[in-house]
């Protein structure tokens, strides 16, 4: 009983970051975190289908936050983008030579 009563009172909070992803601060986090250690979904499952999660975890191994972040629709046109500029960096290789 004791460890409950060590649990902090404050509450979840949701940060919505972006239209795909978002951050979960539960209820131990800190407000501020540093020297944190960070885990992620695939560091535990290997290969898996899904979001990208990352476990935020404070220095005494206290899970204090849950990163999730999704492919946004922008995200596959900026790897396109990525195509396109790798041709134009090309002539830039011609150039130099």
């Amino acid at each position: 009983m004791k460890k409950d009563a060590a649990v902090s009172t404050k509450k979840f909070e949701l940060q919505v970051t972006g239209s795909t992803t978002a951050y979960l601060k539960l209820p131990t986090h800190p407000g501020v975190l540093r020297h944190a250690k960070n885990v992620t979904l695939v560091d535990l499952l290997g290969a898996y289908r899904g979001p990208y999660v990352v476990f935020d975890f404070d220095s005494n191994d206290v899970l204090v936050g849950i990163e999730i972040i999704g492919e946004d629709e922008d995200d596959s046109g900026e790897e396109d983008d990525g195509q396109s500029q790798g041709g134009e960096e090309a002539p830039s290789e011609d150039d130099g030579p």
